[in-house]
């Protein structure tokens, strides 16, 4: 499978690196995924786009379906 790397920048890129970073953490700690924590890790993620010394790039399957993340700060 072909894979495309682009820079994270749509609603969509922000909701699935938000989902997908809170289910992370809870994989390691005792934390809790709400709707709540995902709103705030969104807000999070969009100022972390904003941020000139951030890279945060999504990879794309063939059919443009984000499948992951890579954040560089």
């Amino acid at each position: 499978m072909k894979v495309t790397i682009r820079e994270a920048n749509s609603p969509a890129d922000i909701d699935f690196i938000a989902r997908h970073f809170e289910e992370t953490i809870a994989l390691w700690e005792n934390y809790e995924v709400t709707e709540e924590s995902i709103a705030e890790r969104r807000k999070s993620v969009g100022e972390w786009i904003k941020q000139s010394h951030t890279h945060l790039t999504v990879a794309l399957a063939p059919d443009g379906q984000v499948i992951g993340f890579n954040l560089d700060i």
